[in-house]
């Protein structure tokens, strides 16, 4: 039964959940790709100073700002996932419950999912 007042549109909300869950899911071989990137620019750098300079940038900003991007969007497809759920079997409480965890700002992989 579904939730008084509500539309949903169960088959596209499940395609936006399905490719947020996919694209969030990607962000692991980007972590990859930039990682070897700074390898390569690192290993033919002849500065000590833009060696560091490169090791920290990555391990200090790109490498953390890539994992924020998928825990987002990891719980974002995770409780979109929840409120179809919710509106599917008419429960108001749950799917507030989960849009509200959707702003949550997660700090590991368990809490994304």
């Amino acid at each position: 039964m579904a939730i008084p007042d509500w539309t949903v549109y169960e088959g596209t909300a499940q395609t936006v959940v399905d490719n947020t869950l996919e694209q969030a899911n990607e962000f692991d071989s980007l972590e990859t790709t930039a990682g070897n990137a700074f390898e390569a620019a690192i290993g033919t750098c002849k500065s000590a100073l833009i060696t560091g300079a490169l090791q920290s940038t990555h391990d200090e900003y790109i490498g953390k700002l890539i994992t924020l991007a998928k825990w987002r969007g990891l719980n974002v497809g995770n409780e979109g996932q929840k409120i179809i759920n919710a509106w599917v079997n008419g429960s108001e409480t749950m799917a507030e419950d989960a849009r509200y965890a959707m702003d949550d700002v997660v700090t590991s992989d368990e809490e994304a999912n």
